[in-house]
């Protein structure tokens, strides 16, 4: 018996109006060219580059297909045509944006983009999980064996499986948490990004995270894929992470900001082998990607200890310096405000001016002032820091 699936009539009709909107929006682009055909000729390129994607386009909503049958698996699309014999099928994974189908060879493999766009897709799956093993659900089973048999975490099976989902629900809390966190920082940001305490809070709560997966036991990773039966952090630490870089970038001004290279770094570096150590998933249904999301939160969250850590902790005696104030402004960016100020800065740096921020009640004050005192202090990581003595 054989099963045809093709693309669905809605997603013939959606792709289909899209082809036609690029080649209009390409054939516009190039006649509205002010400089039209006479001295710039290659733009007649960009018209015949959108048909011709529209087309292949097109050709492919009508050749692709599925069809699985008593013998084998077979794809067509407008890019020629794959076939895996069943007997040779190793078994499939859902991922986000296809379905893949895996050879025992693991060489040769069928990957079906864009799946949802396929008619009967609830039919497809489960033709699929009929015939062919779920490497997913496989794998899922594999971690959840592993958990079981794991001695550090009980000495039962039963309390294992306890821990581990008592793990599970720590990581769910956390994560809302820090999802709570970045959805109040939204809200009452003018509040939050100027409280000290809370910028401490913030900070301290990514800190929570790391300790989380350093003594989870394993149970909770950084990154998990949604087949996974271990946890995740990634949701909660990237928000808080987010929302404490812009705190502290938004609060802390520096005479020199290369000289917070080296001290990010380092962090940086400490920071990611101890969440590679602690929350780097080796399973086999493990995220792919995930060591980018891993040094993206550690050298983002180093931003933010590194400036809160030299600024904080700094018990440096500060140097006061009286400064012309050249120019004051608002910025505004994604429905925030933003306050700085200008000022003369030649006695304490080589550059001529210094742009730092400021809250909005100091801007109003200073509107009728032509002078402020500035305050430069060393750094406890020598990385000297400034603001206004208000």
């Amino acid at each position: 018996m054989e099963q045809e699936y093709n693309t669905s009539i809605f997603s013939k009709i959606l792709y289909g109006l899209a082809a036609i909107v690029v080649v209009g929006f390409t054939i516009f682009i190039t006649l509205s060219n002010k400089n039209g055909f006479t001295h710039n000729h290659g733009i007649i390129v960009l018209p015949i580059l959108g048909m011709i994607g529209s087309i292949i386009t097109i050709v492919n909503l009508y050749k692709r297909k599925v069809i699985i049958s008593d013998y084998s698996i077979k794809y067509r699309s407008v890019w020629g045509s794959k076939e895996i014999i069943n007997k040779d099928v190793k078994g499939y994974r859902v991922l986000d944006k296809r379905i893949v189908i895996y050879s025992i060879d693991e060489i040769n493999k069928i990957s079906i983009r864009d799946y949802s766009s396929i008619n009967d897709l609830n039919g497809l799956q489960k033709n699929l999980n009929e015939r062919y093993t779920n490497l997913d659900s496989v794998n899922y089973q594999n971690n959840l064996n592993t958990i079981a048999g794991d001695t550090n975490l009980g000495k039962t099976e039963e309390e294992r499986m306890s821990t581990f989902k008592k793990t599970k629900r720590v990581a769910l809390v956390y994560n809302s948490g820090g999802i709570a966190i970045f959805i109040l920082c939204l809200i009452f940001s003018e509040f939050i990004l100027e409280n000290g305490v809370i910028k401490i809070f913030i900070i301290l709560y990514t800190a929570c995270g790391v300790i989380l997966l350093a003594f989870s036991k394993g149970l909770i990773k950084l990154v998990s894929g949604r087949n996974s039966a271990y946890g995740s952090l990634i949701a909660g630490m990237y928000a808080s992470t987010i929302v404490g870089m812009i705190a502290m970038i938004t609060h802390y001004d520096f005479v020199a900001y290369n000289k917070l290279c080296l001290p990010i770094l380092i962090l940086g570096l400490i920071v990611t082998a101890i969440l590679w150590r602690y929350g780097y998933d080796k399973s086999e249904n493990a995220v792919k990607g995930q060591i980018i999301m891993l040094v993206l939160v550690a050298f983002l969250y180093s931003i933010s200890l590194v400036m809160v850590v030299n600024c904080e902790l700094d018990i440096s005696p500060p140097k006061i310096y009286i400064s012309k104030i050249l120019n004051r402004y608002i910025y505004h960016n994604n429905g925030r405000a933003y306050f700085h100020v200008v000022i003369e800065t030649s006695e304490y740096t080589s550059a001529p001016s210094k742009d730092l921020h400021i809250n909005n009640n100091f801007y109003d004050k200073i509107q009728s002032l032509q002078s402020v005192h500035v305050a430069v202090k060393s750094g406890l990581l020598n990385v000297p820091w400034i603001y206004i003595k208000e």
